[in-house]
């Protein structure tokens, strides 16, 4: 499961000198876990975390940390002897009081105060939670679970863009911004509100590592967004613009020509890993469709003929494919103006586009809606 930013995070702690050395006490209660050895833990300049503090959790079930001080404005992290998870602390005004469970630690906690580190902590649970059902939903293609699929991932990507705006300057947006991209969840049309959250924390922490981290994050975003303002080469409602590439049999195939009543047309390639995550359920609804006058057509990113042809044999692709096998310089990529792997573009009879967009979804609900039309 691609759980969350927190455990990934704290592979990379770094120090800040933004902050002033502020001493802190994090005390709490470990149910069942009396005698157990609690750890505070940070990363050293060599990247290698070291305990900064540690406490045995007496029989009362109590255990306080409070022999150093935060030396930096970072992410720090609670253990516990026997479990290999951790909990993500981050500095707070006030003393942080928890409550945890030995057996579900970290998953079942409850912060009696650290707002801040409270808030991490939820943003955790939630987008867990949410990308755990959605694992679920991705293995159903029945629309209303699909409706159901796409209004949470609209609700959760509000939810983490509402902490951007409520902690503009602190490591609660910075980790919210992170699960956003952890996740997939930024569109062309966030630029805006990610650009400000940026601005904003640099004014805060100009000097802090995490800035050159979330321009990094954008970066490929900002290119997209230049590109599409550069290139209206697919626009919904205007007809797709011609091209032929030649299929694995070297047959001379047009991309725009439509048989049926509608084309799914999905840009991918043999080494692009979300493509082969999203093929299972593109089989599905082309075997689903194709008695219904709507055609599929893949268009090929890759650059070995033997890999390509290779992987449409594996995957027992029935529907035509084909390729320039020129990779990125691919002439699908100049005339449409492809910038991600998998791209999914729906036309109709007369090659007008109806969606160009990532995510697969949106092509499922939409071929949905306009079938029960006809």
């Amino acid at each position: 499961m691609k759980l969350t930013f927190a455990f990934w995070i704290l592979l990379v702690l770094g120090s800040c000198s933004s902050m002033t050395e502020e001493r802190y006490r994090i005390e709490g209660t470990l149910v069942g876990g009396v005698g157990k050895s609690v750890y505070l833990l940070e990363l050293s300049k060599g990247n290698q975390f070291i305990i900064i503090d540690s406490a045995v959790v007496d029989s009362m079930g109590k255990f306080l940390l409070d022999q150093g001080a935060f030396t930096s404005y970072d992410f720090y992290r609670l253990t516990l002897s026997g479990k290999d998870l951790g909990l993500t602390l981050v500095p707070d005004e006030e003393a942080i009081q928890l409550k945890l469970k030995y057996s579900t630690f970290p998953f079942e906690s409850e912060f009696v105060t650290g707002i801040n580190s409270k808030s991490i902590q939820r943003i955790s649970d939630s987008t867990g939670y949410w990308y755990s059902k959605n694992l679920l939903y991705s293995k159903r293609t029945d629309s209303n679970t699909v409706d159901l699929a796409l209004r949470e991932k609209k609700n959760m990507k509000d939810y983490l863009f509402s902490f951007l705006v409520t902690h503009p300057h602190d490591l609660v947006g910075f980790y919210a911004f992170t699960q956003i991209f952890d996740f997939s969840l930024a569109g062309n049309e966030d630029l805006g509100a990610l650009d400000k959250f940026i601005r904003g924390f640099s004014e805060q922490h100009p000097k802090h590592r995490y800035i050159s981290m979330m321009n990094q994050f954008i970066k490929p975003l900002k290119t997209e967004v230049e590109g599409l303002k550069n290139d209206d080469k697919i626009t919904v409602g205007k007809p797709l613009p011609s091209l032929s590439l030649k299929n694995q049999y070297d047959s001379l195939v047009s991309i725009e020509k439509v048989n049926g009543s509608y084309k799914v047309i999905d840009f991918w390639a043999s080494w692009c890993e979300p493509c082969n995550k999203d093929f299972p359920r593109v089989k599905k609804m082309e075997e689903k469709y194709r008695s219904k006058s709507i055609e599929f057509l893949g268009v090929s990113l890759d650059d070995s003929k033997e890999n390509w042809t290779k992987d449409i044999a594996n995957k027992k692709s029935n529907w035509t494919q084909v390729s320039d096998l020129q990779r990125w310089n691919s002439m699908a990529v100049k005339t449409y103006g492809i910038r991600s792997l998998p791209t999914y573009v729906l036309i109709d009879s007369n090659a007008v586009v109806h969606c160009k967009t990532i995510d697969f979804n949106e092509v499922m609900t939409l071929l949905d809606s306009l079938t029960r039309k006809k």
